[in-house]
């Protein structure tokens, strides 16, 4: 049975976590919460904004990368991507640069085609599953714990599954940007 965790709870798990490695799955088109960062204010009036590299997720991605442990993302991209989609890919390379993180996008319909499951969730060193859930308005509920190796093995074929034919997100953004030749 999975265990049901608030925000605050995934939050330090999420940033607490620094074994191996902390991988996740994006797949919703609005992030609500991204939405009450200053850095997106910012970047909506199209200026650089400001990435907040001293909070508690930064530093927990540093930390991981100091002791040898990776965190990687792939993040399912609408076209045209959306508002919340352009933003997280405006700030995908800086994750990169500044923390070390591996941000990697898969446009949607190649998604659908592998049949990747619409839902976010973090996996952490292929034994724990932390299962993302959202209200109906795009905000962050919480996250169902899951730990049983057969669901685990479930996610972390997905994890393969996605890899395999996502791009880093620099030559996504390369090769989507209407202003290139």
């Amino acid at each position: 049975m999975p265990t049901d965790i608030d925000v605050p709870a995934l939050h330090r798990l999420v940033n607490g976590f620094t074994t191996r490695s902390a991988w996740r799955l994006e797949t919703r088109r609005r992030y609500a919460g991204n939405e009450t960062d200053p850095a997106y204010d910012q970047w909506r009036r199209g200026q650089k904004s400001q990435w907040d590299s001293t909070s508690p997720y930064a530093h927990a991605v540093r930390a991981r990368a100091d002791h040898g442990a990776t965190t990687e993302r792939v993040r399912i991209i609408d076209d045209p991507p959306t508002e919340s989609q352009r933003y997280l890919l405006a700030h995908a390379i800086g994750h990169a640069e500044l923390l070390g993180e591996t941000v990697l996008c898969l446009p949607r319909p190649q998604a659908e085609r592998i049949a990747l499951p619409a839902e976010d969730w973090w996996l952490f060193d292929t034994g724990l599953v932390a299962a993302l859930r959202y209200n109906d308005g795009d905000r962050l509920l919480g996250a169902s714990v899951i730990t049983s190796p057969p669901h685990v093995a479930r996610y972390t074929a997905l994890r393969a599954l996605a890899r395999t034919r996502a791009v880093p997100a620099r030559a996504y953004a390369d090769a989507t940007d209407p202003r290139r030749p």
